[in-house]
């Protein structure tokens, strides 16, 4: 979500356009790269991990994203 509040401010984004990239930036991981990682016989722990702990984050970041953008717009 730094990233793309910097991208906010460097171009000049809207209010509507700054907080749909915010919260596309926020979201966590999607479930099905877990399914897709354990087709093709990858390490499918590994993954659920990774999607797990972008999930917990993604409900951290999300909420302080859309506080951070209010601030600016």
């Amino acid at each position: 979500p730094l990233w793309a509040l910097a991208l906010c401010l460097v171009f000049g984004l809207n209010p509507v356009q700054a907080t749909i990239l915010l919260m596309f930036s926020a979201l966590p991981t999607a479930s099905s790269c877990y399914v897709l990682a354990a087709r093709m016989g990858y390490d499918g722990a590994y993954v659920a991990a990774l999607v797990t702990v972008s999930t917990l984050l993604g409900m951290l970041s999300l909420p302080l994203a859309l506080g951070v953008l209010r601030a600016f717009v």
